[in-house]
């Protein structure tokens, strides 16, 4: 089904259940924010839906604290972001996560620091030569 990446429906957010099952007691174990940060990764492959929400993200945060200078604005940037962001969602042929499960709007700008970061160097102590 288009819009659901993995198996043809929409699952809860990093735990691959189908909405409305609930999951076993316990779920798969391990790091429930790693799981999140694996299921929004897996949703935003298309290199170009990565680059607009790239700029999206950031200009939906922004535009939260600038309520407090002009409402006005504020809303016509944070609906700006907004429509970057579905336009990636557009181009990449899926439905934003957000739609299935608004929690994911708090996913998204840990995802967009991770990517800002680059990527991650995993030490190897076995290389020391100790």
């Amino acid at each position: 089904m288009r819009g659901y990446p993995r198996g043809g429906e929409p699952t809860i957010l990093g735990h691959g259940t189908p909405l409305g099952q609930k999951r076993a007691p316990g779920g798969r174990g391990g790091n429930p924010m790693k799981a999140n940060l694996e299921s929004y990764e897996g949703e935003h492959r298309h290199p170009v839906n990565r680059a607009l929400h790239a700029i999206g993200i950031p200009i939906v945060v922004i535009s939260i604290p600038l309520v407090l200078w002009d409402w006005r604005w504020a809303l016509a940037i944070h609906v700006a972001g907004w429509a970057i962001l579905w336009t990636g969602h557009f181009i990449e042929g899926n439905l934003p996560a957000s739609w299935r499960n608004p929690a994911v709007v708090f996913v998204a700008p840990l995802w967009w620091l991770r990517r800002l970061a680059g990527p991650r160097r995993h030490s190897d102590s076995s290389k020391h030569g100790d």
